[in-house]
């Protein structure tokens, strides 16, 4: 697609402004490329979640103005929070093997499961196998990153 200068339907003084807006947003948001096992994990240890290891990937704080993307490790017997909240999000099991609670039923999962959570659904993730259950988990920006 052939540029459009954008001199020849809007004022010098605009194209100046225009210009200065984009050098400042050129330079202030950088893409984010980070090894997850960088960042400094939340440990949660407790009778409501046990033995999670969570991390916030890109958030808030990177400039990530529609969506959360966290990480969690989830030792072996570990658990999440049993649990219901208003929005939506999306999981990915990277490794490990583990079981979801979808409403009132235990659902296997494994590296490569894509789970969908509704909003307004209890559930609740642990881990029913003898290694580490990694999953990726994505929530709308707005909510408790953790």
């Amino acid at each position: 697609m052939p540029e459009i200068n954008l001199k020849f339907f809007i004022s010098d003084a605009q194209y100046s402004a225009l210009d200065s807006c984009y050098e400042f947003f050129r330079k202030e948001i950088k893409m984010k490329i980070v090894k997850y096992t960088d960042i400094e994990p939340v440990e949660f240890n407790n009778e409501v979640a046990m033995g999670i290891k969570a991390r916030i990937l890109i958030g808030k704080n990177d400039g990530a103005e529609n969506f959360c993307m966290r990480i969690f490790k989830i030792a072996e017997n570990g658990y999440t929070p049993r649990h219901t909240h208003e929005w939506e999000h999306e999981m990915f099991i990277h490794s490990g093997r583990g079981e979801v609670l979808d409403g009132n039923e235990w659902r296997p999962v494994s590296p490569g499961t894509a789970i969908f959570i509704p909003g307004n659904v209890e559930h609740q993730i642990k881990n029913s196998g003898s290694e580490p259950l990694v999953m990726l988990c994505i929530i709308p920006s707005g909510v408790p990153e953790l």
